[in-house]
């Protein structure tokens, strides 16, 4: 019986000293440096202003409205369609399905300028005639994104 309570009172030490091995204390991590770290920008952008490019292609630049934001193109982190509450990101990963088109962004970067579009595209693959309201018109009046800036 001594034994036994030996052998229990040593697991009982090995157990407990382990688990104090693994937990770390949030004291020991050093704390941001406050002109270190990011900061974050979102800004809400309705869109009206659509360019005819070609039938069923669309083109808008945000570049004016991101400016006039007080940011600049090269800022730009994300992008999200904002509709009926729900948010579908689209930039920089891919494009997102949107009334009966494709809806995508693009930054381009020269020596002199930057630019941030828009492109919505009619679905090309197996429209009939007639089935596209007007492949020279978007379908919407507007749309809302939301743009991350990293600054």
């Amino acid at each position: 019986m001594k034994h036994l309570y030996s052998f229990v009172c040593a697991m009982s030490m090995l157990i407990s000293i382990s688990c104090k091995k693994d937990s770390v204390s949030a004291a020991n991590y050093p704390k941001p440096d406050s002109s270190s770290v990011s900061t974050w920008k979102t800004v809400y952008v309705t869109d009206s202003n659509w360019i005819t490019e070609g039938e069923g292609v669309f083109k808008s630049d945000l570049t004016a409205i991101i400016n006039d934001a007080g940011a600049s193109v090269n800022e730009v982190y994300a992008m999200a369609l904002v509709n009926e509450g729900s948010s579908f990101q689209f930039f920089p990963c891919c494009q997102v399905s949107y009334m009966g088109g494709h809806l995508s962004a693009s930054i381009y970067s020269t020596a002199d300028k930057e630019t941030c579009t828009l492109s919505f595209n009619y679905y090309a693959s197996d429209a009939h005639n007639g089935e596209l309201p007007s492949p020279w018109k978007v379908p919407f009046q507007s749309v809302t994104v939301k743009v991350w800036l990293w600054k």
